[in-house]
């Protein structure tokens, strides 16, 4: 009978097998590529990707000048559509400064994972983002009372100008007691996140609604009047009936978009959903390719003058000077309605920017409404490798629509940057 292995030694052929594996490259992980992205973006902007989070959001009155014109200053970093401080905080590393001389000398630019660790590069800020709206989440309640002691709209929370990010760590240990609770801060205008922690300023874009507003001023009269005090309307803002009304209008309010929506999504068969990747042409904005989206026979395509629909053989017929590629995303007939009235609808809130609101987003936003993490894609190539990454098109499977050759456009009529669009 042959004799047990000893415990330490069966320990120890574990370790050294472990040892033995071939380790596993960086380059394997979902999210290198949009950390690869992410980190050649920022190392463009003079930002070292690893320290990025460090910096302080801009606030929002400069957040919203971005959205509409696309213009930042030197003392703005972008990332995501949103604005940044520019700090020696998070300044480029010694690396990144040293290739950038070595460029102005004269030498080749060296790759960025040669100056960055690109596992290390975080993708997002920890300031600022919209709280969790999952449609089971069982503190929906608890969270729409909150913003309503605050007077902020939940949905607008997230575009609050955060205190600085030097202050956030003491301010958290200052409003937590011994047993876990919130101390409230009582600082009129400044509120927690309920999600992140993080204090903000309250500001025109985090205003309740009018509607919520005028809710507020029917129940405080109301009370006046019951109590035969007009004291009761200046308490208004301090009330905590009102604001637990507030927050059930805000949580009824939900449940019946909830409902509409799915009424309408259920109302609506949708049977083709296909995104076309149009090749490279002129030297404007369509010089890195263009993409739109088939619906059943209506194409939309985003552009410089907004969402425009149009039918299929009309659209493509226009745009025959240059070869096309389709592919079916492999969607259910909800997530495809879905997708339909977001892409519909994505003018109403958005306008064109060739850099952070180009013809990409809408399908991109889109898609990640519906979950599925298409990380940062900056130009129509880019949306198509994301989308055949994470499995929502087949990348054998397309349709190609080739160009008239009596109309397609001559050689050497592209950009020469056209080639970093190419499918």
């Amino acid at each position: 009978m042959p004799r047990p292995i000893p415990r330490v030694i069966r320990s120890f052929i574990a370790k050294k097998t472990e040892e033995l594996q071939p380790l596993k490259s960086p380059k394997s992980s979902p999210d290198y590529a949009e950390k690869l992205n992410l980190a050649t973006d920022l190392h463009a902007q003079g930002i070292d990707p690893i320290r990025w989070t460090a910096a302080q959001p801009a606030d929002w009155a400069t957040q919203q000048a971005f959205q509409k014109t696309g213009q930042k200053d030197d003392r703005h970093f972008a990332v995501g559509g949103r604005l940044y401080r520019t700090t020696p905080q998070v300044a480029a590393n010694q690396a990144q400064g040293q290739d950038a001389i070595d460029v102005y000398l004269g030498a080749d630019a060296k790759p960025v994972e040669q100056l960055v660790d690109i596992a290390r590069v975080p993708l997002t800020h920890p300031a600022g983002r919209p709280h969790d709206t999952a449609e089971n989440r069982p503190d929906f309640h608890a969270l729409n009372l909150h913003y309503a002691r605050v007077g902020v709209d939940p949905a607008l929370a997230h575009n609050g100008d955060p205190l600085p990010m030097e202050t956030q760590l003491k301010l958290q240990q200052a409003t937590r007691a011994p047993d876990g609770s919130e101390i409230p801060l009582g600082i009129p205008g400044i509120y927690r996140g309920y999600d992140d922690g993080y204090f903000y300023a309250a500001n025109e874009g985090t205003k309740e609604s009018p509607e919520v507003q005028a809710l507020r001023r029917k129940l405080a009269t109301e009370k006046a009047q019951a109590q035969g005090d007009a004291s009761a309307m200046a308490a208004n803002d301090n009330d905590l009936d009102i604001d637990e009304a507030v927050a059930r209008n805000h949580s009824d309010a939900r449940t019946r978009r909830d409902q509409e929506k799915k009424k309408r999504l259920q109302s609506e068969k949708i049977d083709k959903v296909e995104v076309l990747f149009f090749e490279p042409a002129g030297w404007a904005e369509s010089s890195f390719g263009h993409v739109a989206m088939n619906v059943d026979g209506v194409v939309y395509s985003w552009g410089p003058e907004g969402m425009f629909a149009e039918r299929f053989g009309d659209y493509m017929k226009r745009n025959n000077f240059r070869d096309a590629t389709g592919f079916a995303l492999k969607l259910d007939k909800h997530q495809k309605a879905a997708l339909k009235n977001h892409i519909a609808s994505y003018g109403d809130a958005h306008n064109y920017n060739w850099a952070i609101s180009n013809c990409a987003d809408p399908i991109e936003s889109g898609l990640e409404e519906l979950g599925f993490p298409l990380g940062l894609a900056l130009t129509p190539k880019d949306l198509r490798d994301a989308l055949v990454y994470n499995k929502i098109v087949d990348g054998n499977v397309y349709t190609l629509y080739k160009a008239d050759p009596d109309q397609a456009a001559p050689p050497f009529s592209s950009a020469p940057w056209s080639v970093l669009g190419d499918n």
